[in-house]
């Protein structure tokens, strides 16, 4: 069996998808973009967390992925 994940999205530096008053956080509006195929707005999305979490390479990585969506479009 493969070995359990060493991380997950609540972890202390994941920031979780709803924030404490219920408003859509900018990681559910990215994943919202991306299921609505609206992949300029979550590769502009990812770019700003990138951007504001550096120690969350996911949103870097993200933001690239929907950049090349857009291309092959």
């Amino acid at each position: 069996a493969p070995p359990p994940p060493t991380s997950s999205a609540t972890s202390d530096k994941a920031p979780t998808s709803t924030s404490t008053n219920g408003a859509t956080t900018p990681q559910r509006e990215a994943a919202d973009a991306v299921a609505a195929g609206a992949y300029a707005k979550a590769a502009r999305l990812y770019e700003e967390l990138a951007k504001a979490h550096p120690d969350v390479p996911a949103y870097a990585a993200a933001a690239r992925i929907m950049k090349a969506k857009l291309r092959k479009r």
